[in-house]
């Protein structure tokens, strides 16, 4: 009886959570979508003090503290019952667009920055501690790289794809639908349909059947 009304007051508190953020958005310019929830803190940072570059669809669930980061003119959409796990970090930078489809699900910890555009499809599984980078440093010899500018290349990510816990995925890349990235891999090459690939660099090692 006790666990019940641990259970039932946590739920109470969480609906309440999810309610004060909800009307913060909207009232930072966000577009948020009908029966959202989150469980923790939601951290935003825009040049412009307001929220309107975030979309939230219907459905979005987010699990514990979360962190937006705009630059530039960078644009963030989440789609219809995408799941966001805790700790999470969402960056859109430049003019890019990071958009995540319908009934995805991002694991803990995970990083994605986007200096250029990603697209990340729909009913993807991206496990803890991943990273997904359409950005990397200039490194010629003649100047210190991190005074060097930055170089993008969009990442585009198709639908029924799973990535392992502690993958990485490089500027450029192309994840056809139904592609399998085993955990710890490094990708920087394109996949087709329904291979596996994983190492560090990956390789294709098969092909799901």
């Amino acid at each position: 009886m006790i666990e019940y009304f641990k259970i039932l007051f946590g739920k109470k508190i969480y609906i309440f959570n999810s309610f004060i953020f909800r009307h913060l958005l909207q009232f930072k310019k966000a577009k948020v979508g009908i029966n959202f929830y989150t469980e923790g803190k939601i951290k935003i940072s825009s040049p412009n003090n307001t929220y309107s570059n975030l979309i939230l669809g219907d459905n979005v669930l987010i699990m514990g503290d979360i962190e937006f980061l705009f630059r530039g003119n960078g644009k963030i959409i989440i789609g219809n019952g995408v799941k966001l796990d805790s700790n999470i970090r969402l960056l859109s930078a430049n003019d890019s667009t990071l958009v995540i489809k319908a009934n995805t699900n991002i694991g803990k910890s995970t990083v994605i920055n986007a200096g250029a555009n990603i697209s990340i499809g729909e009913n993807v599984l991206i496990s803890g501690n991943c990273y997904i980078q359409s950005s990397s440093h200039s490194i010629k010899k003649n100047n210190l790289i991190k005074l060097q500018k930055h170089e993008h290349d969009a990442i585009q990510i198709g639908n029924d794809v799973w990535i392992g816990a502690n993958s990485i995925v490089l500027k450029g890349v192309q994840m056809s639908n139904g592609t399998v990235l085993g955990a710890n891999s490094l990708l920087n090459k394109d996949t087709k349909e329904y291979e596996i690939w994983a190492g560090s660099p990956a390789k294709k090692i098969n092909f799901r059947i």
